[in-house]
């Protein structure tokens, strides 16, 4: 019986045939789990029935939290006649635009910079200045003592002398800044009585101003810039910097580097003085010169030239004073202002090394005009004349394979037509 009591219709809470008085106590139990939750549910959502006294604070934030910069107006930033200019930051801090800045004032810096630490964004707008009207002043001037500069994200137009100017800067970044027709630079900060220090100068345009395009002074950083049909040099950095991943064209100068800097990955075309200029001590690497009036590479004593490649200049594809290495370049069709030019050139000054390059269709294809140089694994074709090599050099011996005839190759042997067995030949085809 107790089996048969335990599995019965009855027993089962889901069957049909529950007893009333045990349908209803479930149902009581159900009520008030129910109104349990509605209880709780209701007392999570509402508010006190009573607010607290006084008044009600917001909860929201205030402007210097939302927008924690200053703006640079006649308020936060006046400027003045005695101080020549039109805005004048004088404490640390970070500044930005809210709209364009049309100079209407002659004589005057468009922003002055008197305090050290300070950031200045353009938000994207427009500093435009009045160009020649303006005087000698500038839209963006950081005035002397003043370290730690940032300037970004705008344009800057017809100033009446540099665009943005941290000559007497130390320790300063410029990016993401269009400068354009101003009566000098685009963006300085090499001065007449020195260069400022630390300088990185990045994503950068500077066209059509009637100076250099962008300068920068010792120990500092160019990268990613594009200088294009400024009147003097399209980009420049004074000593120990590094120029990289830049392009100048149809400037005057290319591009110019002071003693022991670096340049790499940088194209300079349709210039009209040298390409590339660099003093001594500065490496060049992986580089383009491709100019119509000048050299290509033009460098001093001391300088590593290597997998570079010259091409259709109007004077030397490189040309070094000596002490130099050459190596792997690629050079052709130099020299088209006339005869006498040379793929690669070295004169005045011997110790240089001039190994493995491709030499072609030039008046000559290296030309060594001083004594104490070696020359070997090189290979010139279809110059004039292909190697024109003074006395008291040194050099591997250099094989002429002009001659035709050799057979045609279709297989998987064939006889050397090189015509040398040494590693380090030269060759003239």
């Amino acid at each position: 019986m107790d089996n048969e009591t335990n599995h019965t219709p009855a027993d089962n809470t889901h069957g049909a045939s529950l007893a009333p008085d045990r349908r209803a106590l479930l149902a009581g139990i159900g009520g008030l789990a129910a109104g349990a939750l509605l209880v709780g549910s209701n007392a999570a959502h509402a508010g006190p029935l009573n607010p607290p006294a006084g008044p009600i604070a917001s909860t929201g934030k205030t402007l210097t939290e939302v927008e924690p910069r200053i703006a640079i107006n006649s308020t936060n930033t006046p400027g003045s006649s005695a101080t020549s200019s039109i805005f004048r930051i004088t404490q640390p801090g970070s500044y930005y635009l809210t709209g364009n800045i049309i100079a209407v004032q002659t004589n005057r810096h468009v922003i002055a910079i008197a305090a050290s630490g300070v950031t200045i964004d353009l938000n994207g707008f427009l500093i435009r200045g009045l160009g020649t009207v303006q005087g000698s002043f500038d839209c963006i001037f950081a005035e002397p003592g003043v370290k730690r500069v940032t300037v970004r994200n705008g344009h800057i137009e017809l100033a009446g002398r540099h665009g943005i100017n941290l000559e007497n800067v130390d320790g300063g970044l410029i990016e993401y800044i269009q400068a354009q027709s101003c009566v000098n630079a685009g963006i300085s900060s090499v001065g007449p009585f020195g260069s400022a220090r630390a300088i990185v100068i990045s994503h950068c345009t500077a066209v059509s101003n009637s100076s250099q395009g962008i300068s920068s002074g010792t120990c500092s950083v160019v990268t990613h810039c594009s200088a294009t049909s400024n009147v003097a040099t399209g980009i420049s950095a004074d000593r120990g910097s590094t120029i990289t991943m830049c392009a100048s064209s149809s400037n005057g100068l290319g591009i110019f580097a002071g003693q022991g800097s670096t340049i790499s990955n940088c194209a300079a075309f349709s210039n009209s003085e040298e390409g590339i200029r660099v003093t001594g001590g500065t490496t060049i690497s992986a580089c383009t010169a491709y100019d119509k009036t000048g050299d290509g590479f033009n460098v001093r004593t001391g300088c590593t030239v290597v997998d570079c490649t010259a091409r259709s200049n109007g004077r030397h594809g490189i040309s070094s004073l000596g002490g130099a290495l050459i190596r792997g370049n690629n050079c052709s069709e130099n020299g088209t202002s006339g005869a006498g030019w040379a793929n690669i050139n070295v004169g005045l000054q011997g110790d240089s090394r001039i190994e493995g390059n491709d030499c072609s269709k030039a008046d000559v294809g290296i030309g060594v005009t001083t004594a104490g140089n070696i020359i070997i694994g090189n290979t010139c074709s279809g110059n004039a004349t292909n190697y024109v090599i003074a006395a008291s050099n040194r050099y591997v011996p250099i094989i002429n394979i002009t001659a035709s005839g050799a057979a045609a190759v279709n297989g998987s042997s064939a006889t050397s037509t090189i015509g040398s067995t040494d590693p380090h030949a030269n060759f003239a085809y």
